[in-house]
């Protein structure tokens, strides 16, 4: 799960972003973190997980770095994971191409596209830590934390909750 171009060095932990460019569908993540061949580890935007080995000389055939590989048993975080932008107020502005990959319809809403996301980054067993920016995005974006007149456009208690449940019960 990487973006095109952060291909990971070696390193003890696997930083892995998953974005969709074409729409939020919680099974296709949670398809991709049930598996780490093909998977978690399996190419990106037409990108690899890891880099490759260095070849040098004039053949071409002289290793001057062995690249990177996943390390067995190295925890995996998912370090940004699809967006769900929420519909603007009635009397707000709407834009032909609002920021994010998905519009829930209202907070409600946000809060169960939020659960499936989670849900399928941990369901497969793999990942054990995410990162979901959007709760913590400043006002110059429409996926916001907060509307401009400070209205939260998530519920954070809600937010809590199923972090918390997924914490409690042992899928991190």
């Amino acid at each position: 799960m990487t973006l095109p171009s952060s291909e990971a060095l070696k390193a003890d932990i696997i930083m892995a972003k998953e974005l969709a460019f074409n729409g939020c569908h919680s099974s296709k993540l949670a398809q991709t973190c049930s598996q780490m061949e093909g998977g978690i580890l399996g190419p990106k935007a037409r990108r690899e997980m890891f880099v490759k080995p260095i070849y040098s000389g004039f053949s071409g055939h002289t290793l001057v770095d062995t690249g990177a590989q996943h390390q067995a048993g190295a925890p995996v975080i998912c370090t940004e994971f699809r967006g769900v932008n929420i519909a603007p107020p009635r009397d707000g502005e709407a834009r032909e191409r609002d920021w994010s990959y998905t519009t829930a319809a209202d907070v409600d809403d946000v809060l169960r596209r939020f659960e499936n996301l989670v849900m399928a980054v941990f369901k497969g067993g793999h990942t054990c830590g995410l990162v979901y920016t959007q709760l913590i995005r400043a006002i110059l974006e429409r996926a916001q934390d907060v509307y401009y007149h400070h209205h939260h456009c998530h519920n954070p208690k809600g937010v809590r909750k199923i972090l918390h449940a997924f914490h409690m019960s042992g899928s991190s």
